[in-house]
């Protein structure tokens, strides 16, 4: 039974490499993620840069959020939350698959 380690190819030192792209499911969960926080912002009839401003970031990070292009932390999607009036589950979660 291999580990995650198997995949990454080790730098000088025996360290796993950090920097090997995300795998495809990642990358879709990612822009879900910033669909939900683009379609929750715009239900509460903010901008983004009024967004970034309420949470002390620039309005290209929430654009980058927005469009996948970059994994907010838990930190701001903590603030993200709170300034959409929202859960952090509302931004996380997965809707219930449809039968």
């Amino acid at each position: 039974m291999g580990t995650a380690f198997d995949d990454h190819p080790a730098k000088p030192g025996g360290v796993p490499s950090r920097r090997t792209p995300a795998p495809d499911w990642v990358l879709d969960q990612r822009k879900e993620l910033g669909q939900r926080i683009m379609r929750r912002r715009q239900s509460a009839a903010i901008s983004q840069d009024r967004l970034a401003e309420a949470i002390g970031m620039d309005r290209r990070s929430i654009q980058r959020y927005e469009a996948g292009d970059r994994d907010p932390t838990y930190g701001d999607l903590l603030q993200i939350a709170r300034a959409l009036g929202v859960p952090i589950g509302a931004l996380t979660d997965e809707a219930p698959p449809v039968s």
